[in-house]
């Protein structure tokens, strides 16, 4: 009979159009779990330091009395695709008019706040931003100012002559440090330190090697 036949060519093109559609949709998701390794695999960090007075969190300012503390900071922004882990800042050397004034050493210091338990290795979400701290710098009313601390977590972790003793004089220092994170290289930082102890505020800059810009 032909309406049997007829039937029973619509059952098979329904069975094959169903395993098209299954395959097809096996594919699709293939493809789309594939893509995602791929994103993930190419995904990093990148991370952009800077410091300047006019951005908000760089120098902190607080006042206790009649002291007033700086808090000189630099802002590390991550511009890639995935997040920095165990992102952190390692300072190398200190020099003046070339002269070392401290080195042969390293001191690891915090981002802020440093009384948080992330502060020595910090994620920094993509597209986001923490603050390094690099040193404190106290003015005391009637006193000269001073360089209170490195910026680092306690000062037992500065194992070396305390900070005011290697800022003696004012004038322009050199700091050589380092920001790491997994998944990158070391991003190399110089920093100028421009001390005054008895005229203006002191007052920093930075010059970092960069890595490729982040569209």
């Amino acid at each position: 009979m032909i309406v049997p036949s007829i039937f029973a060519g619509l059952a098979i093109i329904c069975f094959f159009v169903a395993c098209f559609r299954s395959w097809r949709d096996e594919r699709r998701a293939k493809e789309i779990a594939e893509n995602e390794l791929i994103k993930i695999h190419e995904a990093k960090p990148v991370l952009f330091p800077e410091h300047d007075s006019n951005i908000e969190g760089c120098v902190k300012v607080e006042l206790d009395g009649r002291e007033t503390v700086f808090a000189f900071r630099i802002k590390v922004t991550n511009k890639g695709t995935a997040d920095a882990k165990n992102c952190h800042g390692v300072m190398r050397a200190i020099t003046k008019n070339g002269v070392s004034q401290w080195g042969g050493n390293s001191a690891q210091l915090t981002f802020c706040q440093s009384a948080k338990d992330d502060s020595l290795k910090k994620t920094i979400i993509s597209k986001r931003w923490e603050f390094l701290d690099v040193l404190f710098y106290r003015i005391t009313e009637g006193e000269p100012g001073k360089i209170d601390k490195m910026g680092v977590k306690e000062l037992t972790d500065w194992p070396f002559p305390p900070a005011a003793s290697i800022f003696r004089t004012e004038g322009t220092y050199v700091f050589q440090l380092d920001i790491m994170a997994d998944l990158i290289p070391p991003i190399p930082i110089e920093a100028t330190f421009n001390f005054s102890r008895t005229g203006g505020v002191s007052t920093m800059s930075i010059r970092a090697a960069s890595q490729p810009e982040v569209k």
